[in-house]
């Protein structure tokens, strides 16, 4: 009798693969390696949560009513005691089977929001059926019931890896969730990919386990951990500068961060987004589970999604996910276990070449060099005073090559990814106009909330976040504003709408200087000849 593995409450990371004639890339993913949901089996409770956004809107239309702002404080008081409920909640659920006829909700790992189905709003590349939306609150709008494909599961029998299912709309009973044969449109960023909707006709999903933790395992490095790598003899730490679906700026190398105990942020560890790495499978990202000394694995930049990889003796980068030379291992340097708990030292070993890596003497030269030989221009500045020394391999280890593990806290990881996830529609954006495809109302609207999301989310409270405003500087978004605002427009049928677009565009970088950080400000000053260029000055005479 074969073994079969049930699916636990809470536990297990999904990977939901349309069972179409092809691997269908949902709309919702971040990258077409398949997408990560964790399964919550009992629904949060949300009533509380949604009486109080109600409240808020109606203090939005009248901010000076004193006997709304009560109301909302004690509203906001029970929606966080709902909140704090719905975490006991699935606590006490964690590692229970998921039942067929169960009602559950998807939640979205690398954006944190739930699958919802829209009611008012219907589907890009089919008409006949609705879209599906992902948001961060909860609603009966993201309540799904498990369903088994086949007749040959029932209501009440356990669900298990890789059974194929459906899942049914409990806002929309007699609809479920479907897989459009079509792909996505030009006018979608994600035009290669196949969308999610909400049909009368099933799509039957198979799920896929990434991993089943156990008690302990959040004290060990698992795979998909974004970490850093801190050379402790050299004080630096490994990065490369550059974006997905872009050119790499700069290469592999090491960036020296020496601590000083009269700056006390040099006692922390950095929250710089071009210190962060991933840990990958040498199989493949779709699996997942605790990593151990000496396994092999990949290594991911998470700026430039890329492969860490060596060739002719070169620490670089590769989008080459099948290149043997991309395959590494972590070799401890004290080793008390064969698991490996954050903050431990490593060696780190090239698998094809048996060579390991080294912080090298020699300065690293940068392709890209902070000014020009122009000391006259604005773009001469150097918004850095960091050093930089090259990494290299060597034949023999090396015993002062130890590298510090550091985990990337989870909140740089959640406003790490949310600025990431505005990339590609800039990205997009550019690409359209270069190609001369003129904006529509429709369009522009979409693009201005885009952007106006982009200022908001660096200011919390009225206050200023350095941490998500350096993101514009780590993911090279100041470089794609740039690359916006140098299209021509004068004279263009869409000249109205991206005139507006051009406006949210500095309000975006104004947001970005606020506050005190010098950094950000010579980051841009470089830029300073340009926006002279933009304006015409004229001398006024009295």
């Amino acid at each position: 009798m074969s073994h079969v593995t049930p699916i636990c409450i809470n536990v297990v990371f999904v990977c939901i693969t349309a069972l179409c004639t092809m691997r269908s890339q949902w709309v919702l993913a971040r990258t077409d390696k398949g997408q990560m949901y964790r399964t919550n089996r009992v629904a949060n409770r949300y009533k509380l949560n949604k009486k109080l956004r109600k409240i808020q809107a109606k203090l939005g239309d009248d901010p000076e009513n004193i006997s709304m702002r009560n109301a909302v404080s004690r509203a906001k008081a029970a929606a966080d005691a709902e909140n704090d409920d719905n975490i006991l909640e699935q606590k006490r659920q964690l590692g229970k089977k998921v039942l067929y006829g169960q009602v559950i909700q998807l939640r979205h790992q690398f954006t944190n929001k739930y699958i919802h189905v829209s009611t008012t709003k219907t589907s890009d590349t089919e008409s006949n059926n609705m879209a599906v939306e992902l948001k961060e609150e909860n609603s009966k709008h993201a309540l799904f019931r498990l369903m088994p494909r086949y007749k040959v599961k029932a209501e009440g029998d356990v669900v298990q890896v890789d059974d194929q299912v459906v899942l049914e709309s409990m806002k929309s009973p007699g609809s479920f969730l479907h897989v459009s044969k079509p792909l996505l449109g030009h006018g979608s960023v994600y035009n290669k990919s196949h969308e999610l909707n909400v049909s009368v006709q099933q799509s039957g999903f198979t799920i896929n386990r990434k991993y089943k933790p156990v008690a302990g395992d959040e004290t060990k490095l698992q795979f998909g951990d974004i970490i850093r790598f801190y050379h402790k003899e050299m004080e630096a730490y490994l990065v490369a500068e550059g974006l997905f679906d872009d050119e790499i700026c700069e290469d592999v190398h090491m960036r020296l961060r020496p601590i000083n105990q009269s700056i006390p942020k040099t006692m922390s560890p950095s929250t710089s987004a071009i210190t962060y790495w991933q840990i990958e499978r040498q199989e493949g990202p779709v699996s997942g589970g605790v990593l151990k000394w000496e396994q092999q694995c990949k290594i991911i930049h998470m700026c430039t999604r890329k492969y860490m990889t060596v060739k002719d003796g070169q620490v670089t980068l590769t989008s080459d996910h099948l290149d043997p030379a991309t395959v590494f291992r972590l070799h401890p340097v004290i080793r008390e276990s064969d698991d490996i708990p954050p903050d431990s030292y490593c060696r780190m070993e090239h698998v094809v070449t048996g060579q390991w890596l080294h912080g090298g003497s020699e300065t690293y030269k940068k392709k890209q060099l902070d000014g020009d030989d122009n000391i006259q221009s604005m773009a001469a500045l150097k918004w850095t005073t960091a050093e930089f020394r090259v990494i290299e391999t060597i034949e023999e280890m090396q015993y002062d090559d130890a590298f510090t593990i550091q985990k990337v806290d989870e909140e740089l990881v959640r406003i790490f990814n949310h600025m990431a996830g505005m990339v590609p529609f800039v990205q997009k954006l550019i690409a359209d106009k270069k190609e001369g495809h003129a904006l529509n109302a429709k369009m522009a609207h979409d693009a201005e909330s885009a952007l106006q999301e982009l200022s908001s989310f660096m200011v919390v409270n009225g206050h200023p976040i350095k941490n998500r405003q350096k993101l514009l500087r780590n993911l090279r978004i100041v470089e794609l504003l740039i690359k916006l605002l140098q299209i021509p427009f004068r004279g263009t049928p869409d000249q109205f709408h991206m005139t507006k677009l051009f406006v949210e565009t500095y309000h975006v970088m104004y947001v970005y200087l606020m506050g005190d950080s010098r950094k950000n400000e010579l980051y841009i000053a470089k830029y300073i000849d340009f926006f002279q260029s933009q304006f015409e000055l004229r001398e006024v005479w009295e």
